[in-house]
């Protein structure tokens, strides 16, 4: 696999474990395009490697991610989408499609396109302390992804309402007492936690685990 500038992709077959890390810690991992593209493309070629049964995604530098990069999308708002720059929906469309299990370990800030992104996994798991929220609202915008998928996780509609029409940030508790999540955790078990069970998951059959999803 090519090196990648804002993915750090940890490949562990033997395990059958990948580990994506977003890598713009600087920018609170917020989401660009060139970010979106090399994700795309990494998750892409794991749908045919048959040695990986869990995808597990984090966030460098504390944050999972602040959202959408909002000057790389003012540089691209006049332009037509192209093929393979489909933002964080491309992202979760292909998330939804892919054989084996997929896990977001949130801790931090998961804010409007990265909860859209966490929305596109089988299982999140989140740190007491994470803060979940859409602040698009505030400066006058639309969550046109993030928004459906809160609809599409499943979440009763007047937390959805809630959560896309104030603005308000949900703590971790919060987030998972309503169905965001899978699962809350205090933040220093966050990565041992995860780890064990992701390792408990990859043990699996890849197929069993395939066809569960399906």
């Amino acid at each position: 696999m090519p090196d990648n500038k804002f993915i750090i992709a940890d490949i562990n077959e033997s395990e059958g474990i990948a580990w994506l890390t977003l890598n713009r810690p600087e920018k609170k991992n917020a989401l660009s395009i060139a970010l979106l593209n090399e994700l795309a493309g990494i998750l892409r070629s794991l749908a045919d490697n048959d040695k990986i049964r869990c995808i597990v995604t984090s966030g460098a530098g504390g944050t999972y991610s602040s959202g959408r990069d909002l000057y790389d999308m003012r540089g691209q708002e006049n332009r037509r989408r192209t093929r393979g720059i489909g933002g964080v929906a491309e992202i979760v469309d292909i998330m939804r499609k892919l054989p084996q299990a997929t896990i977001a370990k949130v801790g931090g800030w998961c804010l409007g396109g990265g909860l859209a992104l966490i929305n596109g996994h089988d299982i999140v798991i989140g740190a007491d302390t994470a803060m979940f929220g859409m602040p698009e609202v505030i400066p006058g915008r639309y969550g046109a992804t993030a928004t459906p998928t809160l609809f599409h996780a499943g979440i009763p509609f007047k937390k959805a309402f809630f959560i896309s029409l104030t603005g308000r940030n949900l703590s971790g508790v919060e987030a998972e007492r309503i169905g965001l999540i899978s699962q809350v955790v205090p933040e220093k078990e966050l990565d041992s936690y995860v780890e064990t069970l992701v390792k408990e998951m990859a043990s699996r059959n890849g197929a069993t685990l395939e066809n569960a999803k399906i």
